[in-house]
Parts: C-alpha cells; structure tokens; sequence
C-alpha cells in the first residue's frame, strides 16, 4: 500500500491520483480517534515497527486477508498469478463488499476500480516474489543433503 501512495504523490498533478491519494489516507490507515490497532495485529507490528510503520483498519487487514486466500486458490503449479484470474475471482467473492466499506462513498466508481486495480496488483506482485523466494529456498534446501561433505572433510590422496 506504501508504494500505491507513494506513486499517486508524485502523480499529484492528475485529480485521479489526487483523489485515490485522500481516499488512502482517510479510509485505509488508523488515526489516533480509531482506537489503535486489534491486538493481533499489534503484537505483530510492534515487532516489526521501526519508526514509520503505519497501522491499516481492521476493514483493511481482513480485505487483505481475504484478497491472500484468492491467491492461494489462483496459484499456478509453476507458482504464477495471473491478473486475470485474480479479477475474475474477486468479483464472485464477497471481497467486494469489504472493499465497498472501506471505500464508502469517497471515490467514484472509477477511481475505486482504478485504485482497487492498483492495490490489487501491487499486492499479488509481492506476493508472487515471496512465492518464489520459498520455492528458490526449497530448492536448495533439498539440494543440500545431495552434496557429498566427505569431499569436503577430508583432503585429498593423490
């Protein structure tokens, strides 16, 4: 979410992004009248936090949450997501209507699909490189018991 608003601020000078830019920052992070985070979360961040951590809704950690078990359902073997699909997906799932009360009223149908799409795919694209950094780590996990050590213990006889 941190690089969708980072993005709609250099892009100040479209209303589009000016509007998507409110929207984030008045509908998705906590302010100090929201009654600060669930417990879950916060024991969560509070190991993570490093000074500008931003705490999201508990509307928007359950979207996203959500938006997580469609991309584990739309997973390829070979560990691709295609966009699609996700798409597709979300518009059979009640996910849409998380997303409808996180947005409100305060974009126009347009802007929501646009932000939506924007969010959406920022997320699946990190998503699919945790994806493959476990695969590259399975792999060479399991490659790791194939490589002989007595090579390695002993020296060698010429």
């Amino acid at each position: 979410m941190h690089a969708v608003l980072k993005r709609g601020k250099k892009a100040s000078k479209s209303p589009q992004w000016t509007n998507v830019v409110t929207c984030i920052e008045t509908n998705f992070f906590q302010t100090s009248d929201d009654g600060g985070p669930s417990t879950f979360i916060s024991m969560w961040s509070d190991l993570q936090k490093r000074g500008a951590l931003k705490f999201v809704k508990n509307a928007v950690f359950v979207f996203f949450m959500a938006l997580t078990m469609i991309l584990k359902q739309i997973e390829e073997p070979d560990g691709s997501i295609p966009h699609e699909k996700i798409f597709a997906a979300m518009e059979n799932d009640p996910i849409v209507i998380l997303w409808d009360e996180i947005v409100g009223n305060t974009l126009s149908h347009e802007d929501s699909s646009f932000l939506r799409k924007e969010l959406v795919t920022s997320f699946a694209n990190t998503w699919g490189v945790g994806i493959a950094l476990r695969r590259n780590n399975e792999l060479k996990d399991k490659n790791r018991d194939k490589i002989p050590f007595r090579g390695t213990l002993l020296p060698r006889k010429n």
